[in-house]
């Protein structure tokens, strides 16, 4: 799974880093360049650090949990399936398990950056009230996650 998206995800973090920068000064009043270096750092974090070790988190469940699912909770194997499916693809997977991977994480990944990247950005933007950051974060990936769909797409049409 990582092999396959962590090259769209460094593709994007420019049009993402763009649009959010936007949000900042459009939506928040943030001034242009401590706009522009709380958002950088933000999403390199997430992009770079927060979403491979989220994976590698999965990963880990799966190897260690896996086993061990059907005595502790039969019920959820198709849940833990489609899970087990995004994190990990295997080596000969095609086209369709490569979106539909995607897909499953979208959701996940969407949470991982809002939650990493407002820690960072508490950081970066010291004089900016908790609640404002947190209200930015939310909305600065409302408007980032469709660039990001966008450039992801266009990065699995030109690899195919």
């Amino acid at each position: 799974m990582l092999y396959f998206h962590l090259p769209a995800m460094v593709l994007a973090l420019v049009p993402v880093i763009a649009a959010e920068w936007f949000c900042a000064q459009r939506q928040y009043r943030i001034p242009r360049k401590k706009a522009l270096k709380g958002v950088v750092a933000a999403n390199c974090f997430s992009a770079l650090l927060g979403f491979p070790l989220f994976w590698l988190i999965g990963v880990a469940v799966l190897i260690l949990g896996g086993p061990h699912l059907d005595a502790v909770a039969p019920s959820i194997r198709k849940v833990f399936e489609v899970g087990a499916g995004a994190i990990w693809l295997g080596p000969d997977a095609s086209g369709m398990q490569i979106v539909g991977a995607g897909l499953a994480m979208l959701i996940p990944a969407f949470l991982v950056s809002v939650l990493s990247e407002r820690w960072i950005l508490r950081s970066a933007w010291k004089d900016i009230s908790p609640e404002v950051i947190a209200r930015f974060s939310w909305s600065a990936h409302f408007v980032s996650y469709p660039v990001l769909i966008v450039v992801w797409l266009c990065y699995l049409a030109w690899t195919w």
